[in-house]
């Protein structure tokens, strides 16, 4: 089977979405398809290990250098030179992805993926961020984009997966189904490390990923237990500005910005507990990977994917959005009780098994076939 993966954001970054793709790549290629990725942008410095059998296609390198009139015709060229059977689109809400099913043969099945929460496409003036001005910005540069268009739109596609249940419930698509994120990381391949900080965070360092408001529940849990320290790993738009206020707050010697690692699965044993504040959530793959190496997983319970994954009080805490105070209380708590942070950390790793490769893939293969 010939099979397409079309790649808005470069597969050298380390999102989400681009661990999706080439975990899901990978293993196609092992199946024996043939599997080419193309890329709008990006460089040959990759977060993941990719396989050799597969063929990469890079419009542009950088992001501003983008042309979406160029990329919409060179990629309907390339799907039908490379003759695919199926096409995968994650995160395809532009209209150069939304517009492809009428421009490709009507035999090629097109598969969008909406990677993000209902939410985040449909009501972003609804979820809060770092900075209160972009929702007003949302809310006009929006609505009439993905309100009336998006929908639509997505109803021309073979199918669309979305990430939990209640998107799935939200959205009403007559072609949708749900398709989890999977845990491609094997548990033995993590050792127990010496643990250098208590807790670890990773994503992009974006409004809507509220580092800013971890910085601040870390400053109330400073003042209870001034031995706690937080890595945070990533960047972005905000790093340098989150920089100046953890030394304006005093945290410097708390909270350390450890950069963009391209091996963040070595990193997570070296700390006891993950914490993520995200505004909106998908279907999040850091919280797979850190429950995966006996993380328990504190978070705050943003629309829709954290609930669907942590088990509140067994495997990590699913947090009120804004309550730093209660947030707070759960990293103390946990601090403070080894044998609770134990007994989580068992109940993580059992959690994760349920989003196994294997059983998630088999899913992906119903789909195409």
């Amino acid at each position: 089977m010939n099979i397409v993966f079309i790649s808005l954001l470069g597969i050298d970054g380390i999102g989400g979405v681009q661990r999706s793709i080439i975990n899901r790549a990978n293993y196609l290629a092992d199946e024996g398809n043939n599997v080419v990725i193309i890329n709008d942008y990006g460089t040959d410095e990759y977060s993941e290990k990719i396989n050799s059998k597969i063929q990469i296609i890079t419009h542009f390198l950088t992001k501003k250098e983008v042309k979406p009139l160029y990329i919409f015709r060179k990629n309907i060229e390339l799907i039908k030179r490379n003759k695919a059977d199926v096409v995968f689109v994650p995160a395809g809400v532009t209209l150069k992805e939304l517009l492809l099913p009428f421009f490709i043969p009507k035999n090629v099945k097109i598969i969008n993926e909406i990677r993000g929460s209902y939410h985040a496409y449909m009501k972003p003036w609804t979820i809060k961020n770092d900075i209160k001005q972009q929702r007003v910005r949302k809310f006009l540069g929006y609505l009439y984009h993905y309100y009336f268009l998006l929908p639509f739109l997505l109803r021309f596609f073979y199918r669309v997966v979305l990430l939990t249940k209640e998107d799935k419930r939200l959205w009403k698509l007559p072609n949708a189904v749900v398709i989890n994120n999977f845990n491609a990381n094997k548990k033995e391949v993590y050792k127990h490390k010496e643990k250098i900080c208590f807790a670890i965070t990773v994503g992009r360092i974006h409004p809507e990923k509220g580092f800013k408001a971890l910085i601040d529940i870390w400053k109330i849990v400073v003042c209870k237990n001034p031995d706690l320290i937080l890595h945070i790993y990533g960047d972005g738009a905000l790093k340098t500005t989150l920089e100046e206020y953890v030394l304006k707050e005093n945290l410097q010697n708390n909270i350390f910005f450890m950069g963009k690692s391209f091996n963040m699965l070595a990193q997570y044993n070296t700390g006891s507990v993950f914490c993520t504040c995200t505004y909106t959530e998908g279907f999040s793959n850091v919280i797979i990977e850190a429950q995966n190496c006996g993380l328990p997983v504190i978070s705050y319970n943003a629309p829709n994917g954290p609930g669907e994954i942590i088990n509140h009080g067994k495997d990590g805490f699913l947090c009120p959005i804004g309550d730093l105070e209660q947030f707070a209380d759960y990293i103390l708590l946990l601090a403070n009780d080894n044998d609770l942070l134990e007994k989580m950390s068992e109940n993580a790793i059992e959690n994760v098994k349920r989003f196994d490769e294997e059983k998630i893939m088999q899913q992906w293969q119903a789909l195409i076939k």
